[in-house]
């Protein structure tokens, strides 16, 4: 199983969905079979849908994943189906299969709120990102369904301005990234090979020879208990600094800033995160490996992370540590021609913020709501 597998595999129905055109809005309203409507019935879901409205189209989806189905927007408006979830914020750069809510506020069409995914990461030159969702932006079609339907056309910018997203977040069943072992102590030496995995598969995504220690080399020097065998928390989220910032609002196995990261609590997007971060180096400094030597490997890491050690020193001091706990046996060359994944891949960005702040004036919020205890969402 890829990294990526569940993620690929919603995006591919929905995009075959798209492929077949004749789509349409099919709204929801009271008068309406709730389980017809919006696919909560699985034994009734068609192979290709056709009709469909914000959150039925993710719930038919998730029935031909052979998942159960969540419901409308109303649903989201409980924690027990997020596994991780923040304040939507429009400067950050949110890993594909993100979901986005503006939250249900009523029957009437108007107070429904809204369902997106993100299907992109930021683009190099615009720095946005593409959604998929169902709407009905396009007027009626004179029979009480709406155009266009499902579709891949709208920018996360845009469909905020019209739609409002309160939440962006994880949700139960749908990973960001495949296979994350867990939290426990136990699991160090999982999590440490896991994490080699995504390196060497998102490269592979992204085109560019991401080495399988690096993320080991990051997390080992930022919050080293994260991939620790003799750390002395039986669950890592209790190791200060996971759950709760130490200082400048990090948090995490990355240590990232809430106010600039998206959900840095979360394993799975922070190392999803990273590893776009380095393909956004590599795509800047025209390369398409990135090194492996203990020096050079810690300056791509700092070029990135930014740490408070500028020469990277505190990078390259877990350099042999971070190749002995990922079995780091030499590089996993990238497709010379990767398929590509989202509809505008970056080829040569005019930009660059990873690492950086995004404006002038900080937009910061109070500590978002983590999942209820044992939800064990990653």
């Amino acid at each position: 199983m890829s990294v990526t597998e569940t993620r690929d595999q919603f995006f591919s129905i929905a995009r075959a969905d798209l492929a077949g055109g004749g789509l349409y809005y099919d709204p929801w309203y009271p008068e309406k079979d709730w389980d017809s409507i919006m696919y909560m019935d699985c034994s009734r879901v068609p192979e290709r849908v056709k009709g469909s409205n914000c959150t039925s189209w993710w719930n038919s989806i998730r029935c031909r994943a052979g998942i159960d189905p969540i419901g409308g927007t109303a649903r989201f408006n409980d924690n027990d189906v997020w596994l991780f979830w923040e304040p939507f914020n429009l400067a950050k750069n949110y890993p594909p299969f993100t979901v986005l809510i503006s939250k249900y506020g009523g029957a009437n069409l108007e107070d429904q709120g809204h369902k997106a995914v993100v299907s992109s990461w930021e683009t190099p030159n615009s720095r946005e990102q593409w959604l998929l969702s169902s709407d009905a932006a396009g007027g009626s079609n004179g029979d009480g369904t709406f155009a266009p339907g499902a579709n891949e056309l709208r920018l996360m910018s845009s469909s905020h301005y019209y739609n409002g997203y309160e939440w962006a977040g994880v949700v139960v069943d749908q990973p960001i990234l495949d296979g994350f072992p867990g939290y426990a102590r136990e699991q160090a030496k999982e999590r440490c090979m896991w994490s080699r995995r995504c390196m060497e598969e998102l490269g592979q995504e992204f085109g560019v020879m991401i080495p399988g220690f690096y993320f080991a080399m990051m997390s080992l020097t930022e919050l080293r208990d994260a991939l620790d065998p003799n750390t002395t928390h039986a669950d890592i989220r209790n190791a200060r600094g996971y759950m709760s910032p130490v200082d400048h609002r990090s948090m995490g196995p990355g240590q990232m800033q809430d106010t600039y990261w998206p959900m840095p609590w979360s394993f799975t997007v922070t190392v999803a995160c990273f590893a776009r971060a380095l393909a956004e180096l590599a795509y800047r400094e025209g390369v398409t490996e990135l090194p492996e030597n203990k020096q050079d490997a810690a300056e791509a890491i700092q070029a990135v992370w930014k740490s408070y050690d500028p020469t990277g020193s505190n990078y390259a001091a877990n350099w042999s540590e971070a190749r002995e706990l990922t079995e780091y046996d030499g590089p996993v060359k990238p497709d010379p021609d990767p398929d590509p994944k989202y509809p505008l891949a970056p080829l040569h960005p005019l930009a660059y913020k990873w690492g950086y702040y995004r404006f002038a004036s900080d937009t910061s919020y109070d500590l978002v709501k983590v999942p209820p205890a044992g939800k064990g969402g990653s």
